[in-house]
């Protein structure tokens, strides 16, 4: 038998989309303060590769709970 494992990536909820949005703004806020000294540098020097890196994958993962949550907000509808 198969069991179905919903998690907060491929099912989210609501109140996991809030959260995870919450924690992707602070986080961005706090790495774009860190690597630019706050503001007073620019974030696009080599040295800031890693961590852009780091912003680019969290934006990915958020944009993902994003359309998980309205693909299975549009299958409960139908």
């Amino acid at each position: 038998m198969k069991t179905n494992y919903k998690n907060w990536l491929k099912a989210p909820s609501l109140k996991h989309v809030i959260i995870i949005t919450t924690v992707w703004a602070v986080g961005l806020l706090l790495l774009l303060l860190a690597i630019t000294d706050f503001f007073q540098t620019s974030p696009f020097v080599k040295k800031n590769m890693v961590m852009g890196f780091l912003i680019l994958t969290s934006t990915a993962t958020t944009v993902e709970v994003y359309i998980n949550y309205l693909r299975n907000r549009k299958r409960k509808t139908s």
